[in-house]
């Protein structure tokens, strides 16, 4: 019996010094931590940024932070609503955007998800224009799921990321000091993404990016027919009839909707200006947009053109999400254009001169 435990041991000593690294830099990293943390640093003073590397859970955390906290205005739609701030809207905004959300539906599950009574005053409605691509079939299952918790969280990362830390960490994406260096700001950073890059979500649920004016992707997606631009020449009927859904369940229960095509930057929308017919329904959805918020009674703006309210000065993060002063800079120029978005706005304190 000896001489099996004995062998036995030896046995397992490779393999568990292969994940003491990985299960030192996950806990160091904050990775390990609980998706609901995003709630409990919420109900603290302290600044934060949540950006985690391997399991993000941020669809299930922007949910539950509406359901629990009840915003008065929230932003809601893809990561290309994400640069919206509390600042622009004054008390009691939360940015519900995340990347985990891939079709409309998804925005149509989060409204119906929110209990009755809990519901926003006001929604700032992103309507990426990937959804209306009849040809995109790209989507998450089941983006408002949460995570495991305790050891069987813990578990379920090391045996799906151990080998990716190793390579992450051989291909210099982080290091042992970025682990390990006293941070004297003060804002407290959960996962490898905000402790090496200082990228991720911040308390508000507006997204922090690290790099910044980076097309190449976008282009090269555009070129080969690829991810967010794949070719497309028909509107989706289907994702129209959710938005209509989506809005008639907002004026029944008393929310009011601003709705907006983002903007792309000034060479990717260049780029799709010149393969126009390939991107037939980016330049119809507009027009089948308009007659259905009229009909609500609710704000609908097209910003796909940078150059609509002057986007392109304040510069891009890549070739889908602008900045953030370009985005206070397109609500101010959205307000003036429409009397409607007042009564989502009406928080936001005045811009700042420009």
């Amino acid at each position: 019996m000896l001489r099996l435990f004995v062998k036995l041991t030896v046995f397992l000593i490779p393999p568990v010094l292969a994940l003491v690294f990985p299960i030192w830099v996950l806990y160091a990293s904050g990775e390990f931590l609980p998706a609901d943390v995003f709630l409990d640093m919420r109900r603290a003073s302290r600044p934060f940024l949540v950006g985690r590397a391997y399991s993000d859970a941020m669809g299930y955390v922007k949910l539950k932070t509406v359901q629990v906290e009840a915003p008065v205005v929230i932003a809601l739609g893809t990561s290309r609503v994400m640069p919206f701030r509390a600042s622009f809207f004054g008390n009691r905004f939360f940015n519900a955007g995340s990347g985990d959300y891939q079709q409309f539906v998804d925005l149509l599950a989060f409204l119906r998800s929110i209990p009755a009574g809990r519901e926003p005053k006001a929604i700032v409605l992103g309507l990426d224009q990937t959804f209306f691509n009849a040809s995109w079939t790209e989507h998450m299952l089941e983006p408002f799921k949460p995570r495991a918790a305790g050891w069987r969280q813990v578990w379920s990362m090391l045996r799906a990321y151990w080998p990716y830390v190793y390579r992450d960490y051989y291909e210099g994406k982080f290091r042992i000091s970025d682990l390990t260096r006293p941070r004297p700001d003060g804002v407290r950073r959960v996962g490898l993404q905000a402790v090496v890059k200082n990228q991720g979500y911040r308390e508000d649920g507006s997204y922090l990016w690290e790099y910044w004016e980076s097309h190449e992707l976008d282009l090269e997606q555009i070129a080969a027919d690829q991810r967010y631009y794949v070719h497309g020449s028909t509107v989706s009927n289907t994702t129209i009839g959710e938005v209509e859904t989506f809005l008639a369940e907002c004026r029944k229960r008393g929310i009011q909707v601003a709705g907006f095509l983002p903007p792309f930057s000034p060479p990717v929308y260049q780029a799709l200006l010149q393969h126009r017919h390939r991107y037939q329904f980016v330049f119809e959805l507009a027009d089948r947009l308009h007659p259905i918020f009229n009909r609500y009674g609710f704000s609908f703006a097209d910003f796909t053109d940078p150059a609509r309210c002057d986007i392109q000065r304040d510069g891009f993060y890549d070739g889908r999400h602008a900045s953030e002063a370009g985005y206070r800079r397109m609500l101010a120029c959205w307000e003036n254009s429409d009397d409607r978005v007042k009564s989502v706005t009406a928080t936001r304190p005045a811009p700042p001169q420009m």
